[in-house]
């Protein structure tokens, strides 16, 4: 099965011994979505509203012919990549079809061969016209965000007052073209978690449900650890105490995070734990190569295994009992079925106990 390609083809042509060489024999096969219309104001309309990306048509169509489709698409702002056709060894026709605004021409009878070379041509057009319009708006985007960090910088009551003014106008410095941790604001504390958290890829946007962390200070051993704590089962339950419907910097901040020191082997475990299950795939290769790892796709079972762990060695950073483990579990959400879990945790706690 050949694969889908995003790129939209329209046909426009009379001739239906044409419209199956191009599209049952040549695109069809290579999994291009093609579109096809018989004469030129029918090839128009729908243009117009579907904006195609490469257009291949006739010279010699009935009513609205070849050349006035072109001058019409031209005319309106439509930038679809055209190629025409018309009779083999007609230069005059292939000159007048470039002036106009095609791309490339291609003589009757059609050869797949040269189809199959002018879509190629085409294609690599539209694509680089797609990567031009992307850079430009990431660009746009950019610029904007700079702006209105640089003018934040300057308000003490900001977020971004931390920061030094170089920091603010350096443009890879913006939170949303790295991996970023967010957690969501609207929950509840009988959910079966409370506490949602998340490394949110760079490139991703999130809206204002999904606040995230700045770092004046710190690094990525610093988010790791964060991350892993917020994460933890032990952290939740406590959370859940005061909850109700929202989860914001104003609950957040006063949530007691254990502050190990930067060498203590239980924290180095949380970091190395929520790396791993975090940065899954190539999107965190430099979140992850800062922690020494790479990406690597867990099986489940492996990351259940690493879930309970992290849940043992939040419990040993907050000085708990193998009873308290146990109580919270037990209370955590009701009717949940945790007792797997809770056994996964309990071997780890009692492993990880040498490092407490």
């Amino acid at each position: 099965m050949p694969p889908k390609r995003d790129e939209k083809i329209l046909v426009v042509d009379d001739d239906p011994q044409v419209l199956e060489v191009v599209v049952q024999q040549t695109l069809a096969p290579q999994g291009y979505k093609v579109t096809t219309a018989p004469d030129g104001n029918t090839a128009l309309q729908f243009a117009l509203k579907n904006e195609p990306d490469i257009i291949l048509t006739s010279l010699d169509l009935p009513g609205l012919s070849g050349r006035d489709l072109i001058t019409a698409l031209r005319s309106r702002g439509n930038d679809s990549t055209i190629i025409a056709t018309g009779p083999r060894g007609a230069d005059s026709q292939a000159m007048q079809a470039f002036q106009l605004g095609a791309k490339d021409y291609l003589g009757k009878p059609l050869r797949e061969a040269e189809l199959v070379a002018a879509f190629d041509r085409a294609l690599a057009e539209v694509r680089l016209r797609r990567e031009r319009e992307q850079s430009s708006a990431k660009l746009a985007a950019v610029n904007h965000l700079l702006e209105k960090r640089v003018n934040a910088g300057a308000t003490s009551s900001s977020a971004f007052s931390e920061f030094s003014s170089r920091w603010l106008k350096d443009p890879d410095s913006l939170p949303c073209l790295s991996p970023r941790i967010a957690f969501r604001d609207i929950t509840n504390r009988t959910n079966q978690r409370t506490m949602i958290i998340a490394l949110v890829p760079g490139e991703v946007i999130i809206t204002n449900t999904a606040p995230f962390f700045l770092w004046p200070r710190g690094d990525e051993g610093d988010q790791a650890f964060l991350l892993g704590v917020l994460a933890s089962i032990p952290l939740d339950w406590y959370a859940r105490r005061f909850v109700e419907t929202h989860v914001n910097f104003f609950v957040l901040n006063p949530l007691p995070v254990p502050r190990p020191a930067s060498d203590h082997p239980l924290r180095l475990r949380v970091i190395e734990l929520a790396g791993r299950l975090a940065a899954q795939d190539r999107r965190f290769t430099r979140w992850a190569k800062a922690l020494s790892l790479k990406p690597h796709r867990l099986a489940e079972d492996e990351q259940n295994d690493f879930v309970a762990e992290l849940d043992a060695a939040v419990a040993h950073l907050y000085g708990l009992e193998e009873s308290d483990v146990v109580h919270i579990f037990q209370t955590f959400h009701e009717g949940w079925d945790y007792q797997d879990r809770l056994d996964r945790t309990l071997k780890h706690f009692h492993a990880l106990k040498k490092l407490a």
